[in-house]
């Protein structure tokens, strides 16, 4: 699947009635055929994915989607046929298939390598000129190279030329949020020697920029961050699944493009390309690169041990060749990575290797450390290649790749998931170097869920077609106990209440806790702790994006529609944030931190004492400060001493919470933030009346939606059954009205929008029938 077959069809071409004739073999029976052979020498695990998951067994004996057999994320369709296009290519001489382009600094110039991989004449010899030229309109620079007597290599001509330029003579290529995405046409032409030949030539687009990933001593263990063009770059994103569960439709240009708009939108800088998915469209890369979205790319093998027969290597050393050619001259790829987990899969005895363990390790270390190694830095030696992830890293690579503890937080990269403790308990999260997965699960809203059934019946939590679609193991049991750790889920008096309810608070505590975690992350960029732990420079939650309906780490859902989560993104994403750390005593630290490397001066920060019951602020204190790039603790409050001296504030202090702002002398510079100082489920929230008081059209897609309320509400919610995204959502309401703007998709006459519009929040009455009422 992931391989670009090409067949020679001259000799075999007819005039007319030419029929190409593909056979396929069912990659279910394939994949049990391959397993059932190689399980005469040994078992290679796992047999099958979990029961829950309702999948297909063996995916680690083919080289397809391996979440196509299934994934606690979604369904199992183990796709067979074409799902690329098919077509010709007619050439009297050769014509070129991949270019490559590598960037490396040499002082005050930069050394430039292009290397061409170009498909063979009949000669198996190729004479006459190679002409490259890089450049824009303002500025275009030409080198010719004679090319005499080059034979072919394998079944190819290979080609690489090096040259030199200054390095004032071109405008960067950035990541989004730190400069321009500025890209250079790059055309490289094979100008025969042969007057009357044909010119062949083929162009891409190439960002200038340099990448590295540091890994230096630091506290106890090594850093792990990565640098763009001399800059340490806070890398702030997501991990992104297979766009849909049928590959072929993986390339739909609306969906892709809303997906990375969506991601720059809400200041993400970086996607990591999942393991067990598949090698994304160019599409996907092209949009990256005009998007400065940095791209983790690993190679397709996940939380599986893989069988290390001749066939088999011969079968990836092919595909992994063929992808790093095709993406290599992307600026957004900053990465390639070896596998998802295999190797916390291997040294944590997932799948019973211990048994076996020296025969698994050197399948480990001859896939990973050896085969895909080798193709990669052969083909790529610009780039940073990890084994796995999570890894310790060049740690890793010490010790042959497979360490004892693939999540050591003082090495590499983390994967963390915790479903037993209360998720917006910032003191149970790791600190680690850089976290490249973490999440909680949610449900897509109750009316997106509406659209793949015809029975309300089936939308209750636990029914036959709910239970189908959670693949995750006790899911619903977790995504219960998360939610009464924190908000009130009050008895179920009334099933549909509490059925809708129950939809709406799993967006409300998964977006708190990955808002909690990733601001825990960011707060420990320039700190370490007295173990050593700390100087975190990466969050990638779980995840960006997912293929269906369904109980999901996603902040996206299938349709393009933005859960609760992804507006949170917006906000702990943000070039600037001010945040908390509230400790177990009752201590809270209050941090500044800034992505941007130019400082801002006599800024103000505000900490602001509210009462449930009122718009107005009890008490407020007020600090100038001087924000540089990086985390800074700012101040450490007894939160008890803090709210109780004030009148409204009772002595559990239940009834009264801190909004944290910073602004300069004109506009806030960062968005507002909250401490809750207990559980909301035992502070007195209001009832509040909150509506939809105004809809006025500003543009054709731009809508002004006004919301009022009487009283403060926390987690409004904004929804519509028209396609768009609103400018703010999942907000607290501290004033009478506030003023929203929804940006349609596409054209809707204002009624149709109007109709469509609904609002929610925490403290809804339609969730709280009149008898449990407080």
């Amino acid at each position: 699947m992931f391989v670009r077959y090409e067949v020679p069809i001259d000799g075999l071409l007819q005039a007319t009635s030419n029929e190409l004739i593909v056979t396929f073999e069912s990659p279910i029976k394939k994949s049990q055929e391959l397993y059932s052979k190689q399980a005469e020498d040994y078992v290679v695990p796992p047999k099958c994915v979990p029961d829950i998951y309702n999948g297909e067994c063996h995916a680690n004996h083919v080289r397809k989607m391996q979440a196509s057999f299934a994934w606690d994320w979604g369904p199992a369709f183990p796709s067979m046929g074409l799902w690329k296009t098919v077509y010709i290519n007619a050439y009297n001489e050769t014509y070129i298939k991949d270019v490559s382009f590598q960037v490396v600094a040499d002082g005050d110039k930069y050394k430039f390598t292009v290397t061409v991989y170009m498909a063979p004449n009949t000669a198996k010899q190729l004479d006459g000129v190679l002409r490259i030229t890089l450049g824009n309109n303002h500025a275009v620079d030409l080198w010719n190279f004679e090319v005499q007597g080059v034979a072919t290599v394998g079944n190819e001509f290979i080609i690489q030329k090096e040259f030199r330029q200054l390095k004032s003579k071109y405008d960067l290529w950035w990541p989004n949020g730190y400069g321009s995405q500025v890209l250079y046409p790059l055309t490289v032409s094979m100008v025969p020697e042969d007057v009357n030949g044909a010119i062949v030539s083929k162009s891409v687009n190439v960002g200038i920029r340099e990448v590295e990933l540091v890994q230096k001593p630091v506290g106890n263990g090594l850093s792990f961050y990565f640098k763009i063009n001399g800059m340490a770059i806070f890398a702030k994103g997501s991990n992104m699944i297979p766009s849909h569960i049928l590959p072929e439709h993986s390339n739909n240009k609306t969906l892709i493009r809303k997906i990375l708009q969506s991601a720059k939108d809400v200041h993400m800088n970086m996607i990591r390309v999942w393991g067990g998915g598949l090698y994304e469209s160019d599409l996907l890369y092209e949009l990256a690169d005009e998007m400065g979205i940095m791209i983790w790319q690993d190679f397709m093998f996940a939380c599986s041990m893989y069988p290390v027969n001749q066939e088999f290597l011969n079968t990836v050393e092919k595909e992994v060749e063929h992808q790093v050619r095709r993406l290599q001259y992307h600026s957004s790829i900053v990465l390639w990575a070896g596998n998802n987990e295999n190797e916390a899969a291997l040294t944590g005895n997932w799948y019973g290797t211990i048994i076996n363990r020296t025969r698994y390790d050197a399948d480990y270390r001859q896939l990973y450390g050896k085969t895909i190694r080798d193709v990669v830095l052969r083909n790529d030696p610009s780039r940073k290649y990890l084994s796995s992830s999570p890894t310790n890293g060049v740690k890793s690579e010490e010790n042959d790749y497979i360490s004892p503890n693939p999540g050591d937080n003082n090495y590499g990269d983390v994967h963390y998931y915790n479903y037993i403790f209360d998720s917006w308990d910032i003191n149970i999260y790791p600190v680690p170097r850089f976290a490249s997965e973490y999440g909680y699960q949610a449900l897509p809203s109750y009316s997106s869920m509406q659209s793949v059934t015809n029975s309300s019946n089936d939308l209750f939590i636990n029914s036959k077609f709910m239970n189908h679609r959670q693949h995750h193991p006790m899911g619903n049991i977790e995504m219960e106990f998360l939610i009464k750790s924190r908000l009130d889920m009050r008895p179920k008096v009334n099933i549909e209440s509490y059925n809708k309810a129950f939809f709406f608070y799993t967006q409300i505590i998964q977006a708190m806790a990955v808002k909690i975690e990733t601001e825990h992350y960011r707060q420990w960029q320039s700190y370490l702790d007295s173990a050593g732990h700390g100087m975190t420079m990466g969050a990638l939650y779980w995840q960006l994006n997912c293929p269906w309906l369904a109980p999901t780490w996603s902040g996206i859902e299938s349709t393009g529609k933005w859960k609760m989560l992804h507006y949170y993104a917006k906000d702990f994403f943000a070039p600037i944030i001010v945040t908390s750390h509230q400790y177990p005593t009752q201590m809270v630290d209050v941090t500044v931190v800034s992505d941007q490397p130019t400082p801002i001066f006599n800024a103000t920060l505000k900490i602001a004492i509210f009462n449930w019951n009122s718009f107005l602020a009890v008490n407020e204190k007020v600090r100038q400060i001087d924000i540089r790039m990086g985390s800074q603790r700012l101040t450490k409050i007894n939160m008890k001493y803090f709210l109780t001296r004030n009148a409204e504030c009772a002595s559990d202090y239940t009834d009264c919470f801190v909004r944290l702002t910073l602004s300069n002398t004109t506009s806030m510079i960062a968005p507002e933030n909250f401490i809750y100082p207990v559980a909301l489920k035992n502070a007195p929230i209001p009832f509040a009346n909150v509506q939809i008081e105004h809809v006025e059209q500003i543009t054709s897609t731009k809508i002004l939606v006004s919301v009022t309320s009487d009283l403060p509400a926390v987690f409004v919610w904004l929804e519509s059954t028209l396609a768009g995204v609103f400018s703010e959502n999942g907000f607290t309401m501290l004033q009478q009205r506030k003023d929203i703007v929804f940006e349609l998709e596409n054209y809707s006459p204002l009624d149709d929008v109007v109709k469509s519009l609904h609002v929610t929040h925490l403290r809804d009455k339609a969730y709280f029938p009149s008898s449990t009422l407080i």
